[in-house]
């Protein structure tokens, strides 16, 4: 995986927030805690 310098989310924290989806808090609120966008908590 090649992670920009700028990168909100590393490796580890993308894995964190999937889980935090599975467990049920949904994309959106779920993208809010980790301060990224929606569609980047959206699978591709």
């Amino acid at each position: 995986m090649d992670i920009h310098k700028n990168a909100r989310l590393t490796l580890r924290s993308r894995e964190a927030l999937v889980e935090t989806v599975i467990r049920g808090l949904g994309f959106s609120r779920a993208a809010a805690s980790f301060r990224v966008t929606p569609k980047t908590a959206f699978p591709p």
